[in-house]
């Protein structure tokens, strides 16, 4: 990208960052807040909870629009199966793309700043004219990793994770042609926070003008405690060989060969039984929570009962006493 606008850039622009979800994108986004990049006050984020103590660093109103733009066409961000950013409707684009113009307004008034929303890897085409001069930060992590690490949480299989970390992936490589593109891969961000921070900091001031990054505050943030689960070669053999393709080009930074058409077939069919999964899982714990609040109803009806009866014997004690 040419840089032409000296301190106006400065002042406008700032980077979409793209990566599946569990990729460590939570992680480099705090880097990046220590290290002077603007991410949102805290009211406009997520706050922290017990599955990310340190925060997400996500925009709840950015979120609200992405969830708005895939339900709209039918998806969500687990069953894209036949997702097309062309499917949302007109209409509901129109209001979106407004609500998240203001987004960037309120980011722009402040600097450079950084936007994270997985999400967006499925949907930047949809609202990438309003950041015409905007970069990417792609962040990667093994697909196994996050295959694991989808497994713990949501219960899914590992061919099912892996299935969504090639869709998001291919999606934020082909979405992100045409810009200045940055990248980081999770794992040598653990173990070599210094030498991938300090790059990633020369890399954005030799393209923004005029911009200081405090390199050693991002690496104070990065706790190599925080990688829960890693790759593990004995699993890597259920990935296909385009998966694997996709991750050893990711890694290196290299563009990986179009998708091939079988390999789009196999994603797709992982794709739907995912959802079929997950609507299994959510009925399940839908009855799992319906039979919880039936049980604590019952507990606390027994409990007024008994308070009742203990209140009925008093009363008849009292009385046979006066008597």
């Amino acid at each position: 990208m040419t840089i032409n606008r000296g301190e106006d850039k400065f002042r406008s622009t700032g980077l979409v960052v793209l990566g599946m979800h569990r990729s460590g994108t939570s992680a480099v986004m705090g880097a990046l807040q220590a290290m002077g990049v603007f991410v949102g006050d805290r009211a406009s984020l997520t706050a922290p909870n017990w599955d990310n103590p340190k925060g997400f660093f996500e925009r709840k109103d950015a979120r609200r629009v992405c969830d708005a733009l895939l339900q709209g066409a039918g998806a969500d961000w687990w069953q894209i199966a036949d997702f097309r950013p062309e499917e949302v409707p007109q209409s509901l684009l129109v209001d979106q793309v407004a609500e998240m113009q203001k987004v960037f307004a309120e980011l722009k008034a402040a600097g450079f700043w950084a936007l994270k929303e997985p999400r967006l890897c499925l949907l930047f085409p949809l609202i990438a004219p309003l950041v015409e001069d905007a970069g990417v930060l792609l962040i990667v992590r093994h697909p196994v990793a996050v295959g694991l690490s989808l497994q713990k949480r949501q219960g899914y299989s590992l061919q099912a994770g892996v299935a969504l970390w090639e869709r998001y992936n291919r999606a934020a490589v082909e979405n992100s042609g045409g810009r200045q593109v940055f990248r980081l891969v999770f794992e040598d961000v653990v173990a070599r926070p210094a030498t991938e921070l300090a790059q990633l900091g020369m890399e954005l001031e030799a393209w923004v003008p005029g911009l200081d990054i405090d390199v050693e505050a991002g690496i104070a943030t990065i706790d190599p405690k925080s990688h829960h689960h890693t790759s593990n070669p004995e699993l890597e053999r259920l990935l296909t060989d385009e998966q694997k393709h996709l991750w050893h080009c990711l890694a290196a930074g290299r563009t990986p060969a179009p998708w091939s058409a079988e390999g789009r077939r196999h994603n797709r069919l992982q794709l739907m039984d995912l959802a079929r999964v997950h609507t299994a899982l959510h009925e399940q714990a839908m009855r799992e929570r319906d039979a919880h609040r039936a049980t604590r109803a019952a507990q606390k009806e027994l409990k007024r009962l008994q308070l009742r009866l203990e209140h009925l014997e008093a009363k008849k004690s009292s009385h046979e006493n006066r008597n």
